[in-house]
């Protein structure tokens, strides 16, 4: 029998189903001027989608004969009419559609031609499979444009990476170029928010750095270290998508529907992970039933695209750092070597490297100018390795011959670091340190500009420690009484400029100075920062992780 509870009407049936069964009905009560009902069957009984009281009244024998048309006509895919009693013909037709359940159409239509009505009857099913193809097809249609659209967001967003390529330089932080990227990416997939978590590292207690923009999300930094510490495992063996979080009481306080987590890491080295939090927008996955929009595989691409580059920056970077710091250890290991040769000069070329490191700042130079200064004070006497001990280490003043050698220390210097390569930056600076602001230094006579900044600032910087410090003819000067001739020779023997600077901190020079005489290897303050910011004189900041 055909059910006629009213509740049967719309329960039972989707959004798309009732649609259609309303659009079939409307055409076929146009096409043959009659009223038409769409039914569904279960496999037991025949029901009416969207429709209202029934065309076919309370007569018994044609309720019958409509579930018997109806069931024929989905068994045999065809039209069926047949004569009623009462006049008139019973149509029925199935409807070609991609749904899983059977749906039919049956009405009255006032006429006795079977033929006839038989005819229009196929021929409306030809045009219900022609449509509902047709829809189809649009539908399609419609998914290739919106993949189109789609596919062609995330080549824009790819070829986008292109620019972050350019910054990963030695210079820039990966949590810089993840700040450069989180916008447009955010964007892209269309998130809440997307954050770069660095994994902890040993300089900073091993707590887990949150990378963000700020007013993007209600989370703080510690919200983001829990999905971190809840997901982290998962993670590391593929990238997690998660929605509907918030019906997860842990997850309750924390106003995160949903995320998706990759890791940042390469060859079995974790450097941290990119996290997406509280899809926004489902422009790439649209349905017409109304929900929370949702995280999908397809939005894990980009991310894992950025999680490469951070990665392989991260990675190369670590190499740099390895790589300068087995040059500072050879660099060390030369100056040691001289060291070794005069105990009273020990310590010398690093006071000078600190030194000149300190003023370099003051004068307003960047760090990774100040940087290479403090390299080159380092080496700056390294061309003593050339001149005979008994002239280093003799106990009185040299004679013209002996001060001569001494005078080719620069020279055998330069000499001994031209063939490095990587150290080409520290020449101008050890072939010229002892040049004279008026003219009369040596070895080739510069004056004033003609003299690189970088030994102008050395030339401060030794004079001032060599002063301040015991010789085997002498003691050391009072820092009261260097400083004197250092205001005196300011514009003669000294730039003017890098005196003044010196002259301006005496407090942290003198403090440099006694520092690295009982310790080497200690802290000096850094030149630029008001807050005491101190920068480790063991090691050069040729990458940002090498400095605080």
């Amino acid at each position: 029998m055909i059910a006629t509870e009213p509740a049967m009407s719309n329960a039972g049936y989707g959004r798309d189903t009732r649609r259609l069964a309303a659009r079939i009905r409307d055409v076929l009560s146009k096409r043959f001027a009659a009223q038409f009902e769409v039914h569904t069957s279960d496999g037991r009984a025949w029901r009416r989608v969207a429709s209202p009281e029934t065309a076919f009244g309370d007569d018994d024998e044609a309720d019958d004969l409509v579930h018997e048309l109806l069931t024929r006509s989905n068994d045999e895919s065809r039209a069926l009419v047949q004569e009623t009693a009462r006049g008139g013909s019973l149509v029925s037709l199935p409807v070609p559609q991609s749904h899983a359940i059977p749906m039919c159409a049956a009405g009255i239509v006032s006429c006795n031609s079977p033929d006839l009505l038989g005819r229009l009857a196929e021929t409306t099913l030809i045009t219900f499979e022609q449509e509902c193809k047709l829809a189809k097809c649009g539908e399609q249609l419609d998914e290739f444009s919106q993949q189109v659209a789609t596919d062609f967001e995330e080549l824009a967003w790819l070829r986008e990476l292109v620019n972050y390529i350019t910054l990963c330089d030695a210079t820039q932080a990966a949590e810089k170029i993840a700040r450069e990227m989180v916008p447009s990416l955010r964007e892209l997939i269309g998130a809440e928010d997307v954050v770069y978590v660095r994994a902890g590292r040993g300089d900073d207690s091993g707590e887990n750095r949150v990378v963000r923009e700020e007013g993007q999300s209600d989370l703080n930094d510690d919200n983001y270290r829990a999905l971190v510490d809840g997901f982290a495992d998962a993670v590391s063996l593929q990238p997690v998508v998660r929605n509907h979080l918030d019906e997860r009481p842990i997850f309750q306080d924390f106003s995160i529907r949903s995320c998706i987590l990759v890791e940042v890491g390469t060859s079995g080295r974790r450097f941290g992970w990119l996290i997406a939090i509280n899809k926004t927008s489902d422009t790439r996955t649209p349905t017409p039933e109304p929900r929370a929009p949702e995280f999908g595989t397809f939005d894990v691409g980009p991310l894992e695209a950025a999680a490469l580059i951070l990665a392989t920056h991260s990675g190369n970077v670590e190499l740099i750092i390895e790589r300068d710091r087995l040059l500072v250890g050879v660099i060390r290991a030369m100056v040691n070597t001289l060291d070794a040769k005069d105990s009273y000069t020990c310590g010398h070329s690093e006071r000078v490297a600190q030194i000149s490191r300190f003023l370099a700042g003051k004068i307003g130079l960047a760090r990774e100018a100040c940087e290479r200064i403090y390299m080159t004070g380092l080496l700056h006497d390294i061309g003593k390795i050339g001149v005979p001990d008994d002239v280093l280490g003799k106990n009185g003043p040299l004679n013209e011959e002996e001060f001569e050698q001494i005078r080719q220390h620069p020279v055998i210097g330069h000499r001994i670091l031209s063939h490095v390569q990587k150290l080409d930056y520290v020449l101008p600076g050890v072939l010229h340190h002892h040049e004279d602001f008026n003219g009369s230094g040596y070895p080739d006579g510069l004056a004033g500009s003609e003299i690189p900044l970088d030994a102008r600032v050395l030339a401060v910087a030794d004079s001032y420690d060599a002063m301040t410090s015991d010789r085997p003819y002498r003691k050391g000067m009072s820092f009261e009484t260097a400083e004197s001739i250092l205001r005196k020779e300011a514009g003669e023997q000294f730039d003017a400029d890098i005196v003044a600077a010196m002259l301006d901190s005496l407090t942290a020079v003198r403090g440099i100075c006694s520092r690295a005489k009982q310790d080497p290897l200690a802290e000096v303050p850094d030149a630029d920062s008001d807050s005491g910011e101190t920068v480790s004189a063991a090691v050069p900041a040729c990458a940002p992780e090498m400095c605080p």
